[in-house]
């Protein structure tokens, strides 16, 4: 149930009992203290979804039962062992019911920004959600989230950005994806939506008291937390110039920045061993002498060239 399965989702809240029913529904396809996968797949199939046959139709039916258990959904072996409760059941038609609303343009008055719709569970739905949101109401990319202090008076914990005052979506959805493979594997075609009607977020940054004197982009964000070749891209067509950005770490603030020293999105991506595919879009700097400095591939007095691996 990804995102663009509005038709399926508009079936599952129009074939599911009503509310007051969903009890009963639940104890119809409970086997002992939950909803196993056997039960799941005759419930599917009794409510008229269409199942495939054979091995096909299991593996259908287990990613389905997997977005159920958003708290260990990157577990496969766990997943296999546990059932579904019943509150694990309420809160995923609850998340189907409120996606079909919003998709419909009902009560969107109510969501003022959308930080809360970025997390694993949304992203167990496809980000339905979010997508309605950003359709009816665009501008709400550009609404920030202010995160708590996590140490109150600890200057070194203060998730403060740099150039604005708080999270965008598009970084708390960068972040998110570093804990759960299913905001991975679900979010980067609502990355590109963020992108599209908010472009000014991919050079924004956040925690500049954590690591980076001026904070971290979204480029950052995406290679440390192992995104996909294609969001990296994504991100990159918004901000060209972040691939050519130096970064001076704390420890070296007030200085000038140093290749040898400081941070870049190819020098960060070697260090988390990326993907090839990453570190082929990323070029590499080295100290621009006084000719080269009128050069398209020069920034901050670096000359950025892409490196070919063997």
């Amino acid at each position: 149930m990804g995102a663009g399965a509005s038709a399926e989702r508009k079936t599952l809240v129009e074939k599911l009992p009503k509310c007051q029913d969903y009890h009963n529904l639940y104890e119809e396809l409970a086997a002992d203290d939950g909803i196993d996968t056997a039960g799941l797949s005759k419930g599917m199939k009794d409510l008229g979804f269409k199942v495939a046959d054979g091995k096909e139709g299991d593996e259908q039916v287990a990613d389905i039962f997997r977005r159920f258990k958003t708290m260990i959904a990157d577990q496969p072996k766990q997943v296999q062992k546990t059932k579904i409760k019943d509150d694990e059941f309420f809160q995923f038609l609850l998340v189907e019911a409120t996606a079909c609303e919003a998709e419909s343009g009902v009560n969107l008055d109510k969501y003022t920004h959308m930080h809360e719709l970025l997390g694993p569970v949304e992203a167990a739905h496809g980000f339905p959600t979010a997508h309605a949101i950003l359709k009816h109401k665009p501008d709400i990319a550009k609404e920030l989230w202010f995160p708590p202090d996590t140490q109150a008076g600890d200057e070194l914990f203060l998730p403060r950005p740099a150039t604005v005052n708080g999270w965008t979506p598009l970084h708390m959805v960068l972040v998110a994806g570093g804990n759960s493979t299913i905001v991975r594997a679900e979010a980067p075609e609502l990355i590109k939506v963020l992108l599209d009607k908010f472009p000014e977020s991919a050079s924004m940054r956040i925690q500049p008291e954590l690591g980076l004197v001026e904070g971290h982009l979204p480029l950052y964000l995406a290679i440390q937390y192992e995104w996909d070749v294609e969001t990296v891209k994504t991100i990159i067509a918004a901000y060209p110039d972040g691939p050519m950005t130096v970064d001076v770490i704390m420890k070296n603030k007030g200085k000038n920045p140093n290749v040898k020293k400081d941070l870049y999105a190819r020098k960060i991506a070697e260090d988390c061993e990326a993907h090839p595919d990453i570190l082929a879009l990323l070029p590499k700097p080295a100290k621009a002498k006084p000719k080269e400095m009128d050069l398209p591939n020069v920034r901050n007095g670096f000359k950025w060239e892409m490196v070919v691996e063997e």
